[in-house]
């Protein structure tokens, strides 16, 4: 607002520089000191008025290219210092300072796109930090879990198969023992004899059979330990598997906002610039078109009275005069980098996990302790609605929303989103086997105004139309309700 008043004031005082000093019109001359005086107040107004404000504050440099070919058009002839001080100001303050704005909004994108690839980059560096730390300690665990329940089932077949261990051949010792029965008819002698011979065979060996004994309990105890250690060590590994899901979950939850805020900044930020880049040309045009007029008048000077004597065909070649716009390049925004939660699909709590982690171990290991859901973490109450859509191609629910993953809470259906009461369509995924094509990850999500149930293990959340499907869009819930 200064700059348009100052502006206003300047070309005010032009004018009335120019009629103050019209001789030939009979008017009385001013003195030579008089112009003087009035270029001083001018540079005064200018210093306390305009330099202070950067040129962004000028907002109608058109009405004043008007005021200027006014005089031209008038035939006046204003002060040859006047215009001299108006030509400098604008090519010493008000262009550098247009420049200088046009300059910060082309670094302000600069630093929108660069804060965009800092998502990435901020990402990525997490992923690698949590290969090298939490991936390893999982892997770590698994190979010590995996080498105890080997060790586990080497001493389990031991016992039971191999000729050589105490319970196999406790086994043959008392299968192998001959019954006690005293012949029909014995007498008192014959039957002492008959035990005291059978004393000396398995049925009644006392010592082979308590050392036979003694030795498989001592190889069932052993076992038993290995199969304690090896649960500690299953419960480790599990444990390991869900901090290394949670953080790779967290960063790719991370990525997604920081991702999403930059770029909405960046949006926002050219939408402006566009709007501002078409007033600072419509500015930059005006005040070429000024300096051409300075110039002409400022190109021969009567000296005489210190006025420009110009040739007013002269001015021709300002009113054909054109301006070339500055092309602005706004850049692209780096596309969002992968966030592969791939490695962690099945984790423990999905089926899958079993059969990729204790396939060899089957009757070996203890049930699975499922890594804790997303709806079963505290948060903090949101205000809004009760559901919402996720994010086409996002792998999470918005802040303080978690995914829907009971299929007897989605089976209710009469949930409110965006406008739509989705009613229940019927149908429930059950494995891998019915995960369709463009379905998106496991749990509640909409199609149309239906619900559905997916069982996919990995993929978006809610994934766009295509040719042959339309957008199936996962479900929300407000978490904290």
């Amino acid at each position: 607002m200064a700059r348009n008043m100052c502006m206003t004031v300047l070309f005010m005082l032009a004018t009335t520089v120019v009629h103050a000093n019209q001789c030939s019109s009979g008017n009385v001359c001013p003195s030579e000191d008089e112009p003087k005086n009035l270029v001083l107040l001018l540079q005064t107004k200018l210093r306390m008025n305009v330099l202070d404000d950067g040129p962004s504050m000028l907002k109608n440099p058109s009405a004043m290219l008007t005021e200027f070919e006014g005089m031209v058009r008038s035939g006046e002839t204003p002060a040859f210092d006047l215009i001299s001080t108006i030509k400098n100001l604008i090519e010493d303050d008000i262009m550098p300072g247009l420049q200088t704005t046009r300059d910060e909004a082309a670094e302000a994108t600069s630093a929108a796109l660069r804060e965009i690839q800092s998502c990435n980059n901020k990402s990525k560096t997490k992923e690698a930090g949590i290969e090298t730390t939490t991936q390893v300690s999982v892997e770590n665990a698994r190979s010590v879990h995996a080498a105890c329940r080997e060790a586990q089932k080497i001493l389990h077949d031991h016992n039971l198969t191999d000729s050589d261990a105490y319970c196999v051949k406790l086994g043959e010792f008392l299968h192998g023992a001959t019954p006690l029965e005293l012949p029909e008819g014995s007498n008192r002698d014959e039957s002492v004899k008959y035990v005291q011979e059978a004393s000396l065979q398995n049925m009644c060996d006392k010592t082979k059979v308590c050392e036979l004994d003694d030795g498989c309990t001592a190889a069932e105890a052993e076992l038993e330990d290995k199969k304690a250690e090896c649960t500690a060590n299953q419960r480790s590994f599990e444990s390991e598997f869900c901090t290394w899901k949670t953080e790779l979950e967290t960063n790719c939850r991370n990525l997604d906002t920081c991702y999403s805020e930059a770029l909405a900044a960046y949006e926002s930020h050219v939408y402006k610039t566009r709007n501002l880049v078409e007033k600072w040309d419509v500015e930059t045009s005006a005040l070429h078109k000024i300096l051409c007029y300075c110039n002409v008048w400022l190109a021969e000077k009567d000296d005489c009275d210190n006025r420009s004597s110009h040739n007013a065909t002269q001015f021709d070649v300002c009113k054909d005069q054109t301006y070339s716009p500055i092309l602005v390049n706004y850049g692209t925004p780096a596309a969002k980098v992968a966030c592969s939660l791939t490695s962690v699909a099945n984790h423990p709590g999905t089926s899958g996990f079993v059969t990729q982690e204790y396939d060899s171990f089957t009757g070996f290991v203890e049930s699975v302790v499922p890594c804790a859901q997303t709806l079963t973490t505290e948060a903090p109450t949101v205000a809004g609605p009760a559901y919402v859509f996720a994010a086409i191609g996002s792998t999470f629910c918005p802040a303080g929303y978690g995914t829907i993953i009971d299929f007897e809470t989605c089976k209710l259906g009469g949930m409110s989103v965006d406008g739509y009461t989705l009613t229940w369509n019927g149908y429930q995924g059950i494995n891998d086997r019915d995960c369709y094509d463009n379905w998106p990850a496991q749990g509640c999500f909409a199609h149309g105004s239906m619900t559905l149930f997916s069982s996919c293990s990995s993929g978006p959340l809610s994934t766009p139309d295509t040719d042959i499907h339309t957008a199936h869009k996962g479900i929300c819930a407000r978490q904290g309700r």
